[in-house]
């Protein structure tokens, strides 16, 4: 098997099960999709404070525009706490990777497969405790009550 030191300005620790060319690409993925959110979210902030959402270029006295306005900052909030989970997920990853923990499952102690991965940067655990976790969150929320169903 293939040690891949995991080359970036905090680390050496290995990422034993994942090649070299496999940890860098997987670094440059998480990178982009922090860049991708960030950018995302200035621009829209850009957009929330242009015209017509300040109230200013806009009549908002009529009772619709109000409600949709209201409708808007609403989402706009839920969509930030989405995206503030995901780049904290991406930070997360980012911060395996300097420790070297990158890639291990976080329930079984099992290697997470590069395909996996690839697929989800910022994945904790291997499909399979995956699977198990949701589950049990399923169970918690229907003994708590919060299942939407």
């Amino acid at each position: 098997m293939l040690v891949a030191a995991v080359a970036g300005p905090y680390t050496s620790r290995p990422v034993d099960h994942l090649r070299a060319d496999q940890v860098e690409r997987l670094r440059q993925a998480l990178y982009a999709a922090k860049k991708s959110l960030l950018d995302g979210a200035a621009k829209r902030l850009g957009d929330v404070q242009g015209p017509g959402r300040d109230g200013v270029g806009r009549d908002t006295g009529d009772r619709q525009d109000a409600a949709a306005d209201e409708a808007l900052r609403i989402t706009e909030a839920q969509l930030a706490g989405h995206e503030r989970q995901k780049l904290a997920d991406i930070e997360a990853a980012l911060e395996r990777l300097e420790t070297g923990d990158y890639g291990i499952c976080e329930d079984s102690g099992d290697e997470i497969p590069f395909a996996r991965l690839w697929q989800v940067p910022t994945a904790r655990r291997t499909v399979e405790a995956q699977e198990l976790y949701e589950a049990e969150q399923g169970r918690r929320d229907e003994r708590d009550g919060d299942s939407p169903y």
